[in-house]
């Protein structure tokens, strides 16, 4: 997976799952390949989370005596990467997270992430970091059933968008994929990866 853009804005794919080469990075691969297909050119990062060095935030309250600032900033890569979501490329101005569910919810480096996000929480709406820019989220999970599964997830990247200005676009939620290599043998799951990553293209 490629690494941040050396120059200027890039729109982002992360990878959320702490395993390797499983459904999480193949959905997040499937992504990438139909935003270069049909934006040539695109400045475009698709990055493994668990590769990113992310610090818990610790509520010390730092940012709410300065807002948009974290008592953290530059100790880690978590400003560096929140900056990134909020800003994509203006070619294709949307960011788009790939995670699994772990027990009815995100993985814990993910949640750790977005939990850093407070720093913008005191903002006013119009500075916000990512207010011209959307957040669409990937969720895939090994249960082939569940009418809660998705919810909890789904109301905390909620208000995590809010909190940095982002429009969170409609997700995409797929169920049954137990195995590491679920996706890669499932032909309809993977052309409904493909048709949201297809249909986040037509946004812009």
């Amino acid at each position: 997976m490629n690494g941040f853009s050396s120059s200027g804005r890039h729109t982002l794919v992360l990878s959320c799952s702490p395993r390797k080469a499983g459904n999480s990075d193949s959905a997040a691969e499937l992504v990438g390949g139909e935003f270069a297909a049909r934006r040539p050119g695109l400045s475009l990062s698709v990055r493994r989370l668990p590769h990113i060095d992310i610090r818990a935030c610790t509520a010390c309250d730092y940012c709410a005596a300065h807002p948009g600032r974290c008592s953290m900033a530059g100790l880690d890569e978590t400003n560096r990467l929140l900056s990134a979501l909020c800003a994509p490329s203006p070619e294709l101005p949307v960011s788009v997270i790939v995670s699994p569910i772990h027990f009815y919810h995100l993985p814990a480096r993910l949640k750790a992430l977005l939990d850093r996000s407070q720093y913008s929480w005191h903002l006013p709406p119009g500075e916000k970091p990512g207010r011209d820019a959307k957040l669409a989220v990937v969720l895939l999970a090994a249960r082939r059933q569940g009418a809660r599964l998705f919810e909890g997830s789904l109301l905390t990247l909620r208000y995590v968008a809010s909190a940095l200005g982002l429009e969170l676009v409609e997700p995409l939620t797929l169920y049954g994929l137990d195995a590491p290599d679920a996706l890669s043998r499932d032909g309809e799951a993977q052309a409904r990866v493909r048709e949201y990553a297809r249909s986040l293209v037509s946004l812009s």
